[in-house]
């Protein structure tokens, strides 16, 4: 058995909005990595100028230790004045050497800018002599604490025994952070101070890119600002317990890459407005020409053939599909008025037919009729029948339309129940409410002498006369004005199952399949399509009710 696999329907819709979504899908994914990249560049460039920046003040700052670290292993080495201060001396000689080593002190501090304090202290003298550099970014209080600061150092270091050769060596004195060294020969010691807040000071700027500070061994900042480890920070080498560092300031990627990021940011601007100007114009030329054309299908498929393609299209197959369809429905719907018009003509030769059907059925019941009074030899009785006969034949072969007025179609029926009188026994009594308005309505011609006939026929009454009801009236349905025509009798009334049949919906009419009551509804529905309609119900007998159109 060979499998037949249904291919899924896709929508032309649905394929023009994938794809163009895909594009700016892919469109946002070339501008995103266009960012990315853009930023890691921008963040290269800035990290490259700290590691610029961070190498111009760790040389420097590593230029100055290194002087005063020369100079203090020379007065530890070969420093006359500074050896005899380690001895007593004489108090001229004293001063002499001190006086020497003072001058060789303020060289140092004007040199060395980041150079605080120089300290020296001979112990067999005495004497204790103390050297500041630049502290004119104190205040009073901050000079004060400062040189509390360096005293405890310089006294710290004197009481270390034994005394051991150190680098410089890292202390937090009163919230000052110090870096200091100390040389000693015999008796004479000497310290040099470097103030660390003096140099962080001095990279302080608000508007500078950055920002310094000092790393300790075990991790912790020492820094003006409250900066925390983060990857926007570049490193020097260790100078002793300390090393240098750099943090990047924020929004110093946008200051040194503006042009680049303003470019991007207008950019992505023009690229959201470039996307809605071509999904506009998708939307414009292609889907809504597309949804216009699928909204006349539909619209025709629900019987609606007054439909066409619109007119404002701009692209060319759109047009010419547009042109060809509106040529196509316009030929429909000629052909359509042609079957019509055929189907008129077929109609008339069915209402002919059917008239003639109704017409001999009715014969037939007459003619019987009056066989059977000629058997009973009641002669007026068939005189008088043969009069209403001859009325009765007259109103029928007078008939050339297909609609008569409602004022003959009651007399015939009238005259109907006046020929029935003479033919049987049976008391039939007929009663007409009709305005005198109505009277003028046209309706088929003996169509109600079938419903007349059916009652008289299928009344089944035992006992008593058969009393028969037509009244008219106009009423509105569904904002329309009909004619309600209404046939009641006292009979026994429709069996369930006949009832059934006659009201059923679905039920279809044809000129073969009888000529009683289906044939005049039959011709109803074609001379007033679907403006006719009908009930059949019991209440106290039979009751038939008619719907015509007002204008029909």
């Amino acid at each position: 058995m060979m499998l037949i696999h249904k291919k899924e329907n896709i929508s032309v819709r649905f394929v023009l909005k994938e794809s163009t979504l895909t594009l700016i899908f892919l469109l946002i994914i070339l501008w995103t990595i266009l960012w990315v990249n853009m930023i890691l560049s921008l963040r290269e460039e800035v990290n490259n100028l700290g590691v610029g920046q961070l190498e111009l003040i760790a040389t420097d700052f590593k230029a100055q230790i290194e002087r005063v670290d020369t100079y203090m292993a020379s007065l530890e080495i070969d420093h006359a004045a500074f050896h005899r201060l380690g001895v007593k001396g004489s108090e001229l000689a004293v001063f002499d050497d001190v006086s020497t080593i003072k001058k060789e002190f303020s060289n140092r501090l004007d040199i060395c800018s980041n150079l605080n304090a120089i300290i020296i202290y001979s112990a067999p003298n005495q004497l204790e002599y103390l050297s500041y550099g630049n502290l004119n970014y104190m205040t009073q209080s901050e000079r004060q604490k400062f040189i509390k600061s360096v005293r405890t150092s310089f006294a710290e270091a004197l009481e270390e025994k034994p005394y051991s050769r150190k680098s410089w060596s890292f202390k937090e004195e009163n919230g000052q952070y110090l870096l200091y060294k100390t040389v000693r020969y015999e008796g004479v010691y000497c310290t040099a101070v470097f103030d660390l807040d003096m140099v962080l000071e001095g990279h302080a700027d608000e508007d500078s890119p950055y920002f310094l500070f000092f790393q300790k061994e075990d991790g912790e900042v020492i820094s003006n600002n409250n900066i925390s480890i983060n990857s926007a920070m570049v490193y020097g080498e260790a100078m002793g317990p300390l090393r240098m560092g750099l943090e990047l300031r924020h929004g110093l990627l946008f200051e040194y890459g503006r042009v680049w990021i303003i470019g991007l940011i207008l950019g992505s601007v023009l690229l959201i407005i470039l996307i809605v100007l071509v999904w506009r114009q998708i939307n414009r030329r292609i889907l809504q020409p597309v949804n216009q054309l699928v909204d006349t299908m539909d619209a025709i498929s629900k019987g609606q053939k007054e439909f066409g393609t619109g007119e404002d299209l701009q692209c060319e197959e759109f047009i010419q599909l547009s042109e060809t369809f509106n040529k196509m429905m316009l030929e429909i719907k000629h052909l359509q008025i042609e079957q019509y018009e055929n189907e008129l003509k077929a109609q008339k030769l069915q209402l002919t037919n059917l008239q003639g059907q109704i017409r001999l059925h009715f014969y037939l019941n007459c003619l019987k009729n009056v066989y059977a009074l000629a058997e009973k030899e009641r002669y007026e009785s068939i005189k008088n029948t043969v009069l209403a006969l001859s009325r009765h034949l007259r109103y029928i072969f007078a008939i050339n339309e297909a609609k008569i007025d409602l004022r003959n179609e009651l007399s015939f029926i009238d005259n109907y129940v006046e020929l029935y009188r003479c033919n049987f026994s049976r008391l039939v009594f007929l009663n007409i409410e009709v305005s005198e308005e109505l009277m003028d309505f046209l309706v088929p011609p003996i169509s109600l002498l079938t419903f007349l006939e059916n009652s008289i026929k299928y009344s089944n009454l035992k006992e008593g006369a058969l009393k028969i009801g037509v009244t008219a009236r106009k009423i509105k349905v569904e904002q329309k004005t009909k004619l309600n025509l209404t046939f009641r009798d006292n009979g026994n009334g429709f069996s369930q199952e006949m009832l059934e049949i006659l009201n059923r919906k679905d039920r279809e009419f044809g000129p073969t399949e009888h000529v009683g009551i289906n044939n005049v509804l039959y011709r109803c529905k074609l001379l007033y399509q679907n403006e006719f309609f009908y009930g059949f119900f019991n209440e106290g007998g039979a009751v038939v009710d008619l719907y015509f159109p007002i204008d029909g």
